[in-house]
């Protein structure tokens, strides 16, 4: 699997490798997001999709746009990989996970559906694909969970598969990516006219386990090790800083 080379596929235009995005993410964290990359490119898992910010869920109903400055990159994981992950690092956990959804749901269903797992409920955010070239996007719901900090209370050990279910989504694990200026043009309908269109009209498709929301990418020649430690770099700290500014928030 070659995510670099994946990446300047989208939209069929060349675009810049991410810089390295070190500074604050804590060497733990770094290995655990390391080992989730590997553990992906053995089992030659490919990213489902790359999207875009377009708004955060403020409150029960309303929502706030936002000009994205980052992109995600969205991978399909499961529980299975999530174990992996803390056998192969000795207990260190990802940093966060997101749940995708076609549909929005009520916000205390989002979060009842983390109350046991080890993650805890954090945001909404509402994200369109780089690849979808209609001047409305599809709009899709990145439910973010992020891991609880031992002083937190509640959680368990339940399945974040089992928590997807509960939305109707998919599990994923969201890499933060630089914007290049080369992506499809955002939005310039406003998100509140394009989400009560959206919901007028006849849902997408919902998505089973692990489904690809864009076609899978060409093979392509293997990837440079230093344009997977750039890749790497920016990815963990992509997930981290967005809880963590949260958090602090």
């Amino acid at each position: 699997m070659a995510l670099g080379a994946y990446y300047r596929s989208v939209n069929s235009r060349a675009i810049a490798e991410p810089e390295p995005q070190l500074g604050g993410l804590g060497t733990q964290d770094q290995f655990a997001v390391q080992a989730l990359r590997e553990i992906l490119e053995s089992s030659a898992i490919k990213p489902a999709a790359v999207v875009a910010p377009w708004a955060v869920q403020d409150g029960s109903v309303d929502w706030r746009s936002q000009l994205p400055d980052h992109n995600l990159m969205l991978y399909p994981v499961n529980d299975a990989h999530m174990r992996e992950v803390e056998r192969s690092t000795f207990g260190t956990p990802l940093p966060a996970v997101g749940i995708l959804t076609t549909t929005p749901v009520v916000l205390t269903k989002a979060e009842e559906s983390f109350d046991d797992t080890p993650y805890g409920f954090d945001q909404v955010e509402a994200v369109y694909r780089l690849d979808d070239q209609k001047a409305v996007p599809t709009i899709y719901f990145l439910y973010w969970g992020r891991h609880r900090e031992p002083s937190d209370a509640g959680g368990g050990n339940s399945s974040l598969q089992s928590a997807s279910s509960m939305l109707g989504g998919t599990l994923v694990f969201p890499l933060e990516l630089a914007r290049t200026g080369q992506e499809r043009p955002h939005p310039a309908v406003g998100f509140e006219l394009a989400l009560s269109t959206q919901l007028g009209q006849q849902a997408p498709a919902a998505l089973p386990p692990g489904a690809a929301l864009v076609p899978a990418a060409p093979a392509a020649k293997k990837v440079p090790w230093w344009v997977w430690t750039a890749v790497g770099g920016a990815a963990a700290y992509g997930g981290y800083r967005w809880w963590k500014g949260r958090k602090a928030g």
